[in-house]
């Protein structure tokens, strides 16, 4: 069964993740002494796109879908197809029950990972993560750097999104910055007042 990358370990010392295969939705649920508590089932709306990072709250698993699809055809130099057409996908789900979720829309970028979520007192759902406006980063910065290159294409940045469970409705503030791979405090996971992210390189 597939799990994802990057486990987030919550502040009651529980390890959520999701998992992807074809149509199917996977969110596994660990207790603090690693024994299996849930394996949720659910479906996938985008069968063919890549999930690689999920952020939790309190109450929510947040999964993030950008509009990109794996390119299986025989010869093709670039693996991975980004959809300008279509929105960057934003899945709130209910941890005592997955199919109580709100799906949000959002402009169209791409994403690897996420920094942090948590609920607010009104009901709705702050997030921070990176994106940038294609896939440029994963394509070739990302590469590039690997070879100690620079590169520019496709400079994801800090996203800070207001995500309103009841109307639906998503505000996002794009931040100025150059950023990668952000991290907090472990202990703030899932927790207000999150650590803006840092830069690394």
């Amino acid at each position: 069964m597939p799990f994802s990358a990057h486990p987030k370990v919550d502040a009651s010392g529980h390890l959520w993740n999701i998992g992807t295969l074809s149509k199917q939705l996977i969110v596994w649920h660990i207790d603090p002494q690693g024994q299996l508590v849930d394996a949720q089932l659910g479906e996938l709306r985008d069968p063919d796109g890549m999930v690689h990072d999920v952020a939790v709250t309190a109450q929510h698993v947040v999964m993030l879908l950008p509009p990109i699809k794996f390119v299986f055809s025989a010869g093709s130099a670039d693996k991975f197809q980004f959809e300008h057409s279509k929105p960057l996908r934003i899945q709130v789900m209910r941890k005592d029950g997955i199919t109580q979720r709100r799906v949000f829309g959002l402009p169209a970028q791409f994403m690897f990972h996420a920094g942090n979520a948590h609920e607010r007192a009104d009901g709705s759902v702050a997030l921070n993560y990176v994106a940038g406006p294609d896939a440029g980063f994963q394509t070739h910065t990302a590469v590039n750097l690997v070879h100690c290159q620079p590169s520019s294409a496709g400079t994801p940045s800090t996203q800070l999104a207001e995500l309103n469970l009841r109307s639906g409705r998503a505000t996002v503030t794009y931040l100025q910055d150059e950023i990668e791979f952000p991290r907090i405090d472990p202990r703030r996971i899932g927790q207000g007042a999150s650590v803006r992210p840092r830069a690394t390189c």
